[in-house]
């Protein structure tokens, strides 16, 4: 709010000195420049141009256990999550589902009763651990995540992958194999991409996630991103 009020009012008179604005997806562009319409004439030229992918390797997941890596803000959809999950879990004698970042709630004892494993912030190696324990990766956002990180993470771990059909999490991953999107907000829709995950064996998992790791691989590149960014300043000078 305080942003808002102050440098938001200074905004539009600020575009007078940008040459260009570039969008990490479609949908973020689509959104920014419908708001921008409103409130000035002056709209610069615009590019997309998809962030660089990490650098991760592959390793097949040790149990079809469940990771959610977006922490305790509401905007993240944990606790569509949680209300999806208590639906689902009991009919998979012993599956977890692991969550980070999650401030207060780590280390909950009524939510390992649960199946749920609530951590706070952890260290790179134990971040590993769970993303060597898990097969599916869940992104329950209930707002206009941009590109969110985890989503192309996750393909690229060769995970299975359920996301809320919200903001550019569908063009990042419309089209890989192993991919579920759900409405945000939507528990039933949630627990039923719950139990299409759970009810695979193991090799089934593994199968399908190594397929999302393949479309991944084709449909980002990190020279490719830099090449393109490249070309918007030269278009610039």
């Amino acid at each position: 709010m305080v942003l808002n009020s102050s440098v938001g009012v200074a905004f539009a008179r600020l575009l007078r000195y940008v040459d260009a604005l570039v969008f990490v997806s479609k949908r973020q562009r689509q959104l920014f420049l419908e708001h921008l319409k409103h409130v000035t004439g002056n709209i610069p030229k615009s590019f997309v141009i998809y962030n660089p992918v990490p650098e991760v390797g592959y390793s097949a997941p040790m149990s079809v256990d469940v990771g959610y890596f977006g922490g305790a803000s509401p905007l993240k959809g944990y606790h569509v999550l949680f209300r999806a999950w208590s639906r689902v879990y009991r009919r998979y004698k012993g599956v977890k589902l692991y969550t980070t970042k999650m401030g207060v709630l780590a280390g909950s004892k009524a939510l390992e009763k649960a199946g749920i494993i609530a951590y706070g912030r952890l260290s790179l190696d134990r971040l590993e651990d769970i993303w060597r324990s898990v097969s599916t990766v869940v992104v329950p956002s209930i707002w206009e995540e941009p590109a969110p990180y985890v989503v192309v993470e996750a393909l690229l771990r060769g995970r299975l992958l359920i996301a809320s059909r919200v903001g550019g999490i569908p063009e990042i991953a419309e089209g890989a194999p192993g991919v579920r999107f759900v409405e945000p907000g939507d528990v039933d829709g949630l627990a039923g991409a719950l139990n299409w995950a759970l009810s695979m064996d193991r090799s089934e998992t593994i199968e399908l996630g190594l397929r999302n790791r393949e479309y991944a691989l084709k449909k980002f590149d990190s020279e490719r991103s830099a090449r393109e960014l490249i070309r918007v300043f030269e278009q610039i000078l």
